[in-house]
């Protein structure tokens, strides 16, 4: 089996379970910031 073929496509499905997973974190995780002033937002 040619393992050469192979190596592009796996990059690409790393890349998306990372995007996919940074996603999920911002979603979750991440306030929501519009409308709201720094001061708000500032500890």
């Amino acid at each position: 089996m040619d393992h050469g073929r192979l190596r592009i496509p796996r990059v690409f499905v790393a890349f998306r379970a990372i995007a996919l997973v940074g996603g999920v974190v911002t979603v979750f995780f991440v306030i929501e910031t519009k409308g709201r002033v720094l001061e708000e937002l500032a500890p």
